[in-house]
């Protein structure tokens, strides 16, 4: 039996549908995204435009030569680096060239006697100054100390109460009354003595006239004179007896004889004792007055309290004085024994020597060119004046 044809069938198109309708959402989702998305970053750009701040053609032009400037600075230091990078190589190469010859000199030391001795006496003075370098820091630190202690000790010091000061004139040359003569005070050692040299030095050239033994007379060796060793020794024995001085002779120049008064201790008047009634200034003042002198002071300076006492009873007495202030001096007041014939022996060659000593100095001084001379005065010459009278002080 044959068989039946099948009628025809048309295919099914919905699948095809859905996946186009799919299709189609999707892209409009997308268009809608990217709409979206496209108007935010228009929004964000507006929105940067209106914040940003209004920029005028000089402030541009000022950033720019700032951005110019900066780049030259930055190339300046690259090239700074370079030339930094290059000294360092350069002192690296400097460096092991002086470690090489360092090491080199350190083999010459050790193999050259003369270069090791050398160098031991370098190290030797160096330790020596850094030694005495510590030395002398030490005794900064303890001077240092000693003068905070000096300083502590000056600090716990009373201070000293000032003397009431002296009052002393001053030398006033007035003459002397008519008829007056002097008397000499000595103000030594704080105490105050009569003078009476006069009477001293007449004894004493007696007691050596007298003594023919101390007598040398002029010959082809001698000048003539006194001998000089028996003259001293005899007057150190005290052979002259004084009440305030021990007498002796001593020779300051050449053979010329001094009599020395040397103060005995305990003697003299001090400036509490001047004043009292019955002393031996008072005594000494009273036969000044009856023998017409008046007084005159030999003032050292350590005696100027003994001399005011003095003076001022002096002045209450009525008695004319006046004062001499002598210098500072260890040495005893002194006066010549007397005149040449009194002088000490001499060799004669020695006088001759010393002659010819002076006659080579009186040449040498002729040959020296003479200043030129004083053009003559117009002023007259002063009259003569009459001889003054004595004066005292």
């Amino acid at each position: 039996m044959p068989r039946r044809r099948k009628a025809p069938t048309t295919g099914n198109l919905d699948s095809l549908m859905d996946t186009m309708t799919n299709v189609v959402g999707i892209l409009v989702i997308l268009l809608v995204l990217t709409q979206l998305s496209v108007g935010d970053a228009v929004k964000r750009i507006r929105n940067v435009n209106e914040a940003l701040p209004d920029i005028d053609e000089a402030t541009l032009a000022e950033t720019k030569a700032q951005a110019t400037s900066l780049r030259k600075f930055i190339e300046e230091n690259d090239k700074l680096a370079e030339d930094a990078e290059k000294h360092m190589a350069n002192n690296d190469v400097q460096w092991k060239k002086l470690k090489q010859d360092i090491e080199q000199m350190k083999k010459k030391v050790a193999t050259d006697p003369k270069l090791a001795a050398a160098l031991g006496k370098v190290k030797k003075n160096v330790d020596d100054r850094k030694k005495k370098a510590d030395e002398l820091t030490k005794q900064i630190a303890d001077s240092g100390k000693q003068v905070q202690d000096l300083k502590s000790m000056l600090d716990k010091t009373p201070v000293p109460k000032v003397p009431q000061p002296k009052v002393v004139t001053l030398p006033n040359p007035q003459p002397a009354p008519k008829g007056w003569t002097q008397m000499l005070v000595l103000c030594k050692d704080g105490r105050l003595f009569e003078l009476d040299y006069q009477r001293v030095q007449k004894t004493a050239q007696q007691r050596i006239e007298r003594n023919r033994k101390m007598q040398i007379k002029e010959d082809s060796e001698n000048t003539g004179g006194f001998d000089e060793k028996q003259v001293i020794a005899f007057f150190d024995r005290d052979v002259i007896k004084h009440t305030n001085f021990k007498i002796t002779v001593k020779t300051y120049y050449k053979n010329i004889p001094y009599i020395v008064f040397n103060p005995r201790e305990g003697a003299g008047e001090t400036a509490e004792t001047v004043g009292e009634s019955g002393s031996t200034f008072h005594r000494l003042l009273a036969r000044a007055r009856s023998q017409r002198k008046y007084l005159r002071f030999y003032v050292y300076d350590d005696s100027f309290e003994v001399y005011l006492a003095a003076r001022n009873v002096t002045d209450e007495r009525g008695i004319p004085a006046g004062w001499l202030p002598l210098l500072a001096t260890t040495t005893p007041w002194h006066t010549r024994l007397g005149d040449a014939k009194f002088y000490f022996n001499r060799p004669k060659a020695e006088v001759a020597k010393e002659k010819a000593a002076a006659e080579k100095r009186a040449a040498e001084a002729a040959k020296k060119p003479k200043p030129p001379s004083p053009k003559p005065s117009r002023v007259p010459p002063p009259k003569a004046k009459a001889k003054k009278a004595t004066v005292i002080d």
